[in-house]
């Protein structure tokens, strides 16, 4: 069983690194935190529990301890919660709080994204030291076109992942039963939000993505993000 806690040592071409499974976010999404511990050595659970963060993912712990690179070594607390910023990229910037950011400080930029990484991206990151300042939108030539743009409600789809493609498909038929339209693309659905939700509002498309995500609970789903348009 997955606890809040565990350690899970991911393995790199040299040396290894280690994530902290740091709660839950839905019953499917678990927030992990990247522990900034020296990728050639050995450290203990205790030391790790002293460990900073490097920066928060979202992924699901199970899923991980299938992938190869991932095993778990142990257990170390977490100390605190975070506040996410969420990707707007049909508007060019982000929310952080309900509030539109079209241009983040530098303290805005060390936020966690709130997005599903698989597995092999997680190695990518560990292996090139990857930060969330590092990954910024090229927001300044859409600034205008925001704020001059219609503020109409607007659709949201949100994009899920399952193991194989039959599994994708009972997923899908619970779905549409359930009311939402679903674009099966093998593993992968769009599931769409059928009623259109205010522009720009991360608690009203949290809630959507929630419902979305229990129902394909069972199914085990890898949460990959959504897209407002």
């Amino acid at each position: 069983m997955n606890k809040v806690g565990d350690i899970l040592e991911v393995t790199l071409s040299k040396g290894s690194g280690y994530i902290r499974f740091a709660g839950r976010e839905r019953p499917s999404i678990h927030m992990l935190e990247v522990l900034d511990a020296p990728i050639d050595a050995s450290p203990t659970p205790l030391s790790l529990a002293e460990a900073a963060v490097k920066f928060v993912f979202l992924s699901n712990v199970g899923i991980l301890k299938k992938h190869g690179a991932f095993r778990y070594v142990g257990s170390a607390p977490n100390k605190e919660r975070r506040t996410y910023k969420f990707r707007t990229r049909t508007f060019g910037g982000w929310v952080i709080d309900d509030r539109f950011i079209p241009k983040l400080t530098r303290e805005e930029a060390a936020l966690p994204i709130w997005e599903g990484v698989p597995g092999d991206e997680i190695v990518k990151r560990l292996e090139s030291g990857w930060v969330p300042e590092m990954d910024t939108l090229d927001i300044e030539a859409d600034i205008k076109r925001y704020a001059t743009s219609r503020r109409d409600p607007v659709g949201l789809a949100v994009f899920v992942r399952f193991a194989n493609k039959a599994v994708a498909e009972r997923a899908a038929g619970v779905l549409v039963l359930a009311g939402y339209k679903v674009e099966n693309r093998g593993r992968r659905l769009e599931v769409k939000v059928a009623q259109e939700m205010p522009a720009i509002n991360s608690s009203a498309i949290e809630a959507e993505e929630g419902k979305i995500l229990e129902i394909c609970a069972p199914f085990e789903p890898f949460y990959e993000g959504n897209e407002i348009g």
